[in-house]
């Protein structure tokens, strides 16, 4: 804490100084104090709700570390300090903390200043989804958009994994089940307003687009037998309902969302085309 204090707020700002300040700031930093924010930094705590909330929404935020106390606003300008600063000097004997940790203190600090500039307090939730460092660390705590960002999020991981052949059958079992879920199962939700009924199916975009080639292998020739089967009608029935959400999106919806889903579809068609045409031929035959 007396390493935080010692900080000149004049080497906190974002302007380029002087040099003797460089000079100044370089004997003021301590190897030790840099290793214990960074330690604390690592801790979960700053992505967590009730700190977002304690943070952002009382007038007065105190940084407590065991009997010490600091000032949140003392604690962001060595933050700022850190990554505006620490990071252009080659200071020999002197530890560089990570900056992907103190980016969340930096966003807490962000959303504090939206909320006093706002004319309108919001609320928790608002603060939440405006977080600019994505989702929470606790997942009970999640809004809907966060939840549903991590949903795409993973979804488009699987369908990585699988294409690189680091799934094997549990990648086909996971992305026919999700297809049944989105098309089948579970439909609920208003694309135009529902914002994870639009993760969902721009999840089922993304198997197409990331995956669909490996994953029309084992539809076209299964090497053992899954709860959902992957029939040509099924598969039809499928591509049908990504070409519904593309002419029912709208062009500014989450995701590329109206994009995906026609380029998803068309894909399928390109994949499967036997499974479009069976209609037709039973008709010649006939």
């Amino acid at each position: 804490m007396n390493f935080i204090h010692g900080i000149d707020r004049r080497l906190a700002s974002r302007a380029p100084r002087l040099r003797e300040d460089y000079l100044a700031m370089a004997q003021a930093f301590d190897d030790r104090a840099l290793r214990a924010i960074n330690r604390l930094l690592q801790r979960p705590w700053w992505s967590r709700a009730w700190i977002i909330q304690e943070a952002t929404c009382d007038n007065e935020t105190f940084v407590r570390c065991g009997r010490d106390v600091t000032d949140f606003t003392a604690f962001v300008a060595t933050i700022n300090c850190l990554v505006y600063h620490v990071v252009r000097l080659s200071l020999r004997g002197h530890g560089i903390p990570d900056i992907r940790h103190l980016q969340k203190v930096i966003a807490l600090d962000q959303l504090r200043e939206q909320r006093g500039q706002s004319k309108y307090r919001p609320y928790l939730l608002d603060m939440l989804d405006n977080f600019p460092e994505g989702v929470t660390s606790d997942n009970e705590f999640r809004t809907a958009s966060q939840a549903s960002e991590s949903w795409v999020n993973r979804s488009a991981l699987l369908a990585k994994l699988f294409s690189a052949g680091l799934l094997d059958a549990d990648g086909t079992r996971w992305i026919s089940g999700d297809f049944e879920s989105a098309f089948e199962t579970r439909t609920s939700g208003d694309l135009s307003s529902n914002i994870g009924r639009k993760a969902q199916l721009v999840a089922q975009a993304n198997y197409i687009l990331i995956a669909g080639d490996t994953y029309i292998k084992e539809v076209r020739h299964p090497s053992k037998k899954y709860r959902v089967e992957v029939t040509p009608a099924r598969w039809k029935l499928w591509a049908s309902k990504l070409q519904e959400v593309a002419d029912a999106a709208s062009m500014d919806t989450e995701w590329d969302l109206k994009s995906r889903a026609q380029k998803a579809h068309d894909k399928m068609v390109e994949l499967y085309p036997e499974a479009f045409k069976r209609e037709g031929l039973k008709a010649d035959e006939s």
